[in-house]
């Protein structure tokens, strides 16, 4: 009989903290607060009148649309790198950075796959919001000048491969999963 009552009196709590539960989601729905997508993305729904009113973008679409273009002018002395992102569309863009660094570069050695050099190794850079706007058919250019120090003192002539990546986290305040904005560039460092 004890172990009846016991059993019981178990059942009653567990039902009562299932149910506690239950009322506080349905609670918090009812008050308009924010409620997100797939688990773990972070992804804001839109709301009904967005849906309706047809606000809400695909950012898929947008970075579809979006012209990435990669050079690079490789001298005997250096090389620069010249980064463009075009926005061809009719409405302006913006593109937000985690933090100061906005492109990586790396460069590897076409033969051998080794790398030689990275952008951001040995560099400190703001941890702040950058914020970036594109206004329509404009084009946002980013450069910058390598004078060929590698990890291992100056890199030799020959070929090489650059992999050069714009590092947006959004656009038009939508994350992006996977970044569309890599290029593998192929180019030789001349001899002196």
């Amino acid at each position: 009989m004890k172990v009846k009552n016991v059993f019981l009196l178990m059942i009653l709590i567990c039902l009562s903290i299932s149910g506690c539960g239950t009322a506080e989601d349905s609670k918090s729905a009812d008050q308009g607060e924010t409620t997100h997508g797939q688990k773990g993305t972070g992804e804001t729904l839109p709301t009904l009148d967005e849906l309706e009113e047809g606000e809400v973008s695909d950012v898929s679409k947008v970075l579809n649309q979006l012209e990435y273009n990669v050079t690079v002018n490789a001298t005997a002395s250096k090389a620069v790198f010249q980064m463009e992102l075009r926005n061809p569309t009719d409405e302006t863009i913006e593109l937000s950075f985690s933090s100061g660094q906005q492109y990586e570069i790396v460069v590897r050695d076409a033969a051998t796959k080794e790398e030689v050099y990275r952008f951001s190794e040995g560099r400190f850079f703001t941890e702040a919001l950058i914020f970036e706007e594109i206004e329509p058919d404009k084009t946002l250019t980013w450069e910058f000048e390598w004078n060929y120090e590698g990890r291992e003192g100056k890199i030799e002539p020959g070929e090489y491969m650059a992999t050069v990546t714009l590092l947006p986290m959004e656009v038009d305040q939508k994350s992006i999963d996977a970044n569309p904005f890599v290029e593998e560039i192929p180019f030789t460092r001349p001899a002196e």
